[in-house]
């Protein structure tokens, strides 16, 4: 099978995508970052494309691929700048894809419902998950070099959250943390922009992940981070901020209700090294088991009419 993918663009859907990409290539498949050029696109003569609202790009009228649009919810929830602009909304129904998808489990369809109810565009599930090509567990648990590690960006949005639940355990001299990403780090925290390479190793470094989401995210349960997923796999335990569904599909996480919380169950697990092993292992089964790449394509690829293809994501 031969994929399109687009453009690597820089931000959460660079990562996000590199995870479907791996995952593809990892059974077989034809995969490509497509350029935006038609004769690109005829060149490469793909079966699938995965596109992307917000990073659009010329998809052929006259074409053989199927083609699905990652799109913004739309629906009765009003979520503001969160919701898809009638710009995007316009140009996506302009495209005539097979369906569009976004980051929601099914029980989030509400929130995009009104793909299909006024769009008449079917709308598929596809939340985020693990890229177990990359991120797995090369570190005994017990053998970490730090308590506490977070990889990842901070600007003003995300700033609301991860200075609420992230920076107090920072600021806490009795706990030993690593940190690394981009954007508008606190002086003296960020040890720098990390090489994708290196990328596993550091989550094998720590001990425990703290996994803050934005604002919306802890308010409507949509568009939850991959980094409780990856850090699991990696055999690092996961501590989510309070996203009230996440229990829902992650039944092992565990959650804190408030940034204390979190503080204290960081603490908690620091000090238990039984019950923080324990349920590191609970953790990376049941991620490995159901929130994977593999799972998430198989299922987009099963909606999609490609059934051999979503069976086979799952074998091996």
């Amino acid at each position: 099978m031969k994929i399109l993918l687009p453009n690597r663009p820089g931000g959460a859907f660079g990562y996000i995508t590199d995870g479907w990409l791996n995952a593809f290539r990892s059974r077989g498949h034809t995969v490509a970052r497509y350029d935006g050029n038609e004769t690109t696109w005829h060149q490469f003569q793909p079966d699938l494309y995965l596109g992307c609202s917000g990073h659009k790009q010329t998809i052929p009228k006259s074409r053989k691929a199927k083609v699905a649009i990652h799109v913004n919810p739309y629906g009765p929830i009003n979520m503001g700048e969160i919701n898809e602009s009638q710009q995007a909304i316009n140009w996506t129904i302009a495209q005539k894809p097979e369906a569009v998808y976004g980051y929601g489990f099914e029980t989030d369809r509400l929130a995009w419902s009104y793909w299909t109810k006024k769009a008449k565009i079917p709308w598929i599930p596809m939340p985020t998950a693990a890229d177990v090509v990359v991120f797995r567990q090369i570190q005994d648990t017990d053998n970490r070099q730090h308590d506490v590690v977070y990889l990842g960006g901070r600007w003003k949005y995300k700033g609301i959250t991860i200075d609420q639940y992230l920076k107090p355990i920072l600021d806490d001299k009795r706990i030993d943390y690593k940190l690394h990403g981009w954007g508008e780090w606190y002086p003296g925290v960020c040890s720098g922009i990390l090489a994708e390479d290196r990328a596993n190793a550091f989550l094998n470094s720590g001990k425990i992940a703290p996994c803050i989401s934005e604002r919306h995210t802890q308010q409507y349960g949509i568009d939850i981070p991959e980094r409780c997923w990856k850090v699991a796999a990696c055999g690092t335990l996961a501590i989510h901020d309070p996203v009230a569904v996440i229990r829902d599909h992650f039944k092992t996480c565990v959650v804190a209700e408030s940034a204390q919380a979190m503080h204290d169950l960081v603490h908690h697990f620091l000090e238990e090294d039984e019950a923080r092993r324990n349920l590191i292992k609970q953790q990376q089964e049941e991620v490995l088991a159901s929130h994977t790449y593999h799972h998430r394509l198989a299922h987009l690829l099963r909606q999609l009419g490609f059934t051999t293809e979503a069976e086979q994501m799952l074998d091996g």
